[in-house]
């Protein structure tokens, strides 16, 4: 991954904990996960040798349908193999989503064999979507660190991964809108932020100096909106997960 795409999708995604045991729909980018671990279960030595690199999207990630490319940068897998997972893949998705293998050919950006898989049909769209929401790793640092003042469990100096007690996470959220100097304190302008050095050599100061003017009020509400959906909807798991 290119240093840029890193800086652009860096930060945190937060969720309801047990989302991903819970049937919704699968973009692309989803369905290419999905088609690793497959492939890593089938074949375990493959598997262990696949990694993110070796595979990516033609089009959009967040599409329902499109192409995945697989880079074969080792070994040159025979088109019965290619079936074969092509076959117990779809076996697996019971039909809800299908893929169709298209041809091997030359890989122009990392002049390799790679494997070009469709996705034709994709059934997954039909089912509700649970609410998560991904935000930028300095607004995540900022909102974590607040959060971390007010006594949540969370430290996002040693790691940006967690979960919290909705009904913990209610109250401290209520305490916090109730304070706007509080919320504001963790926010930068983006005048006063730093710039990012040419060799990233101070990535982590600019992820860690605020959160962007504005942004922490509309997160919040974000995440009372998912507490409340947990509430309507009476998850077995009370909790908010974040990574």
């Amino acid at each position: 991954m290119s240093w840029y795409k890193r800086i652009k999708t860096a930060g945190v995604t937060f969720s309801i904990q047990g989302s991903l045991d819970i049937g919704q729909p699968m973009m692309v980018s989803r369905i290419a996960s999905e088609l690793l671990r497959f492939i890593s279960k089938l074949f375990p030595d493959i598997g262990r040798s696949l990694g993110y690199n070796d595979v990516d999207i033609d089009g959009l990630e967040d599409s329902p349908l499109g192409t995945i490319n697989i880079y074969m940068r080792d070994d040159v897998w025979g088109k019965q193999m290619i079936q074969r997972i092509i076959d117990g893949f779809n076996q697996e998705m019971a039909g809800e989503i299908v893929v169709r293998y298209r041809t091997i050919d030359q890989s122009k950006m990392y002049g390799v064999p790679t494997i070009r898989i469709d996705v034709i049909k994709n059934d997954t769209v039909n089912r509700e979507q649970l609410p998560e929401f991904h935000i930028h790793q300095a607004n995540a640092y900022a909102l974590l660190k607040l959060l971390q003042s007010e006594g949540l469990p969370v430290n996002p100096d040693q790691e940006m991964a967690g979960q919290f007690q909705i009904d913990q996470l209610d109250q401290v959220i209520d305490k916090i809108l109730s304070n706007e100097y509080m919320i504001k304190s963790y926010e930068q302008s983006d005048e006063n932020r730093p710039q990012l050095q040419s060799d990233f050599s101070n990535l982590n100061e600019v992820f860690q100096s605020g959160a962007s003017a504005g942004r922490l009020k509309p997160i919040l509400l974000q995440l009372k909106q998912m507490i409340q959906y947990i509430r309507d909807n009476q998850f077995p798991a009370q909790v908010i997960q974040f990574a």
